[in-house]
């Protein structure tokens, strides 16, 4: 009797759970859901690009800022495909599929990781953004570390590594500014909107220098056990075999 009132009670925990999961589906993995956030003319994603280097010089009014992924999400597929060139650039031979792996990664979770820390801050600080819009605006700041890091690495093939630290200060700092301002001008208190934009700029600019020269040993590092492991698991296979 037991066993039977068991299997009944978890039968109905069975098909009450399958029954929420297929409604939560069905309302937010819809693609109309989703369509309002990736629903961008061709002109209106360039003009974006472009003012992500233009610092707006209007502070006492709050900027206005987008919530819209599409942007952000191409660039941060953008900066995979960068970092994958600047790999095979300087001679890294890895397997394809581990490199890409570990560059979508990296490139998300900085997208991602960074803008939910500084909405938690800009939560705490009492600042005017949504979740949407400040994944919006950190996703397009990296059309910035997309041009430094893909002009530097054509340019080490010149024996011109200089330009890297040129184009950092350049165009990483115009996106950097940038940043700063919309940070500066939806924080009501300017003291909180300094450290919020002063987080940011750190945050942009740092991330930079780490992928231009730490990135690969990172990757080589991370990698390395596992390449080893798995060699000595082929070489074990080829004794037992014999």
């Amino acid at each position: 009797m037991q066993t039977k009132i068991s299997k009944e009670v978890a039968g109905q925990l069975w098909t009450a759970g399958k029954n929420s999961t297929q409604k939560f589906i069905t309302n937010y993995v819809h693609v109309d859901f989703l369509r309002p956030y990736f629903d961008i003319e061709p002109q209106d994603f360039r003009n974006r690009l472009v003012r992500s280097f233009i610092p707006s010089a209007q502070l006492g009014a709050p900027q206005d800022v987008s919530s819209e992924l599409y942007g952000p999400l191409m660039l941060t597929l953008t900066l995979v495909a960068v970092l994958l060139y600047g790999m095979k650039s300087t001679g890294h031979h890895m397997e394809e599929g581990t490199l890409i792996g570990t560059a979508m990664v990296v490139c998300f979770s900085y997208w991602l990781g960074i803008s939910a820390l500084l909405f938690f801050i800009a939560f705490v600080f009492n600042a005017h953004f949504t979740l949407l819009q400040i994944l919006s605006i950190t996703g397009y700041s990296l059309s910035g570390h997309c041009i430094v890091l893909l002009m530097s690495t054509l340019f080490d093939h010149y024996g011109t590594p200089g330009v890297f630290y040129v184009m950092w200060v350049g165009l990483g700092g115009l996106s950097a500014t940038k940043l700063a301002g919309i940070y500066l001008s939806r924080t009501w208190s300017s003291r909180e909107g300094i450290l919020l934009a002063v987080l940011s700029v750190a945050c942009h600019m740092l991330s930079i220098l780490y992928l231009r020269f730490a990135y690969h040993k990172f990757y080589e590092v991370t990698i390395q056990p596992y390449k080893r492991k798995a060699a000595e698991i082929v070489a074990l296979g080829k004794e037992c075999s014999l």
